[in-house]
């Protein structure tokens, strides 16, 4: 096995298109993708703008439908994206973040449908600093 990691403007197709060849060039075939990125903008809906609020589903939506298209022909043992239980639940502020991982699981539910591989890992709360027993104590 050979992994590599590459890090890439998943919303342009020419640097996905790129980061596909890089691979293709090592001899090694492409045999995943795994999928990770985002971007926040939390506010209520009345405070976004239009711009802000396309903004986030951009990186989730859009960047997995093009290495979604473009591996299109590949044999994938791996197709894995990185969502969020927002997705199902909600999460207050973050209306465009939940639609944009419901794309993501769409966007899989697809791919297995079509008998290619897919994996949407819905994750949860972030653990950290911000998000630790001692800070959720703490007043804000």
């Amino acid at each position: 096995m050979h992994v590599t990691a590459h890090a890439a403007d998943v919303t342009e197709e020419a640097a996905v298109r790129r980061v596909i060849e890089a691979v293709d060039a090592t001899g090694h075939p492409l045999r995943g993708v795994v999928h990770a990125a985002m971007h926040m903008d939390d506010a209520v809906l009345s405070g976004l703008t239009d711009d802000r609020f396309a903004a986030v589903p951009a990186p989730r939506a859009a960047g997995a439908a093009l290495p979604d298209r473009l591996t299109a022909d590949r044999d994938l043992d791996l197709f894995l994206v990185h969502s969020s239980v927002s997705a199902g639940i909600g999460n207050p502020g973050q209306a465009a973040y939940a639609a944009a991982n419901a794309h993501l699981e769409a966007l899989v539910r697809a791919r297995r449908g079509a008998g290619r591989p897919g994996t949407a890992l819905a994750w949860g709360r972030s653990a950290g600093p911000a998000t630790s027993p001692a800070a959720a104590r703490e007043p804000p």
